[in-house]
């Protein structure tokens, strides 16, 4: 029995080092064999896993004060568009293969593109570029008419005119309105120019119109023929209109606010607000931003100061629990589109007079002069006159009126009122009219 015993104590000593043996020879293998797996799937993990570092590229060819920029770049997932003059920054979209942008003036800017990876990898480039007013697009006249005011194709003095004119690619206008005023410079170009002038000299007028872009000019001329004064003019309306204004100037400007999730905020959402200033002088008159994400930002609200020159974007970033959302913070650009308005001191425009010869008996229709693009009144003086001959027999400054007068030794009933930004006078003989009350 003691015999028996120890051989079987001897067989389970053998079976556990055999077991040993075999665990360190199938741990070696095995580490082996992880090893080689590894150093062949780890260039695998490393290319086709973590993306390689953005290479940012572009190219640019510049029109006047506006630039194409055609994307060149590899492996940025997002990024930003720093044109360098003083504008926001735009959104870099790896599936837009240009970009325009139009520079506030000509001259030199250091033009950057900053991309990241989807780990947030960051690499940019910067390109000094330089804008030459040579390269403007030449303004174009596309229409210019100067027609009388009384379809007489030579009225007498003084006469009025109507001036039409549409331009493109102007930065400014210059008239000049006959050889009786000087030249007028405009900076409203935008949209057909309409206008009333009277020429108070009989012979021949020049009415020209030059349209500048940068160092570039374009110029039209019409000239047309004003009538010698008739001794005793036959009767006629004369209105001339005085606006207490102020110019308004309107833009529109995108403003984009990078908002990014802080490196230190590790819960799973945080709330944010950005403000922004509008530039100096300048006011907000209308404001409107494109959507959120919705799986990125919520409660996203607009909010405008009380003196509308400065605006907050405010809202709750969501951390989105992607492969590689712990390698880099949730961001979003905050595309914001903001109508702004400049306004100017107060001041007083006094419009030419305006002569129509008045149909007796009859109606008659008076164009009312308008205040030029840009400028919006606040108090209307009228002054409106009949007149027989030179002699001024009628007067009032309120519509609508009504009243007797005597012209071309008749008495006459006329009233006047507003319609659709034109007077009408209606003149009708009043020879049986007797008064009330007499």
């Amino acid at each position: 029995m003691p015999a028996a015993r120890d051989r079987d104590d001897r067989d389970d000593r053998d079976e556990k080092k055999t077991n040993s043996f075999l665990k360190t020879i199938m741990g070696s293998i095995a580490g082996m064999i992880g090893g080689a797996i590894l150093m062949y799937l780890n260039p695998l993990v490393t290319g086709a896993i973590k993306p390689a570092k953005p290479v940012p590229n572009f190219s640019f060819q510049a029109t006047g004060l506006t630039a194409q920029f055609q994307n060149r770049s590899t492996g940025g997932a997002s990024g930003w568009w720093d044109f360098g003059d003083g504008t926001a920054l735009e959104p870099f979209d790896p599936k837009q293969p240009a970009m325009a942008h139009t520079f506030p003036n000509y001259g030199s800017y250091n033009v950057r593109l900053t991309l990241y990876n989807l780990l947030g990898e960051e690499n940019d480039r910067t390109v000094s570029m330089n804008l030459d007013p040579k390269t403007a697009s030449p303004p174009a006249i596309e229409d210019f008419q100067v027609l009388s005011a009384s379809n007489d194709p030579e009225p007498p003095a003084p006469a009025t005119f109507r001036v039409h004119a549409k331009v493109k690619n102007a930065d400014l206008i210059v008239w000049t309105l006959g050889t009786e005023r000087p030249a007028e410079i405009s900076t409203d170009v935008v949209g057909a120019q309409d206008r009333l002038i009277t020429l108070k000299e009989y012979g021949w007028h020049t009415i020209r119109l030059v349209a500048v872009n940068g160092k570039q000019v374009t110029e039209q001329a019409k000239t047309v023929f004003v009538g010698v004064p008739s001794e005793r003019p036959a009767p006629g309306a004369a209105l001339q209109i005085a606006y207490d204004a102020v110019q308004v100037d309107r833009k529109a400007q995108s403003f984009n606010l990078p908002i990014m999730m802080p490196a230190n905020q590790t819960g799973s959402s945080w709330r944010f607000e950005e403000e922004r200033a509008v530039p100096a002088g300048w006011r907000i008159a209308d404001l409107k931003a494109k959507p959120a994400p919705p799986n990125l930002v919520r409660n996203a609200e607009l909010a405008v100061s009380p003196d509308k020159t400065r605006f907050l974007v405010k809202g709750e970033m969501m951390r989105n629990s992607g492969m590689f959302g712990s390698r880099g913070q949730p961001q979003w650009l905050a595309e914001v589109m903001a109508t702004l308005e400049k306004t100017s001191e107060p001041t007083t425009r006094t419009s030419d007079p305006i002569f129509t010869p008045l149909k007796m008996p009859g109606r008659t229709m008076l164009a009312m002069p308008q205040l030029p693009q840009g400028w919006q009144p606040t108090n209307r003086r009228l002054n409106l006159e009949l007149r027989d001959g030179n002699s001024v027999v009628w007067r009032d400054s309120k519509l609508p009126t009504s009243g007797i007068i005597q012209m071309q030794n008749r008495r006459w009933q006329v009233s006047a009122a507003e319609v659709s930004g034109q007077i009408m006078l209606d003149i009708a003989d009043a020879s049986g009219f007797v008064p009330s009350g007499n």
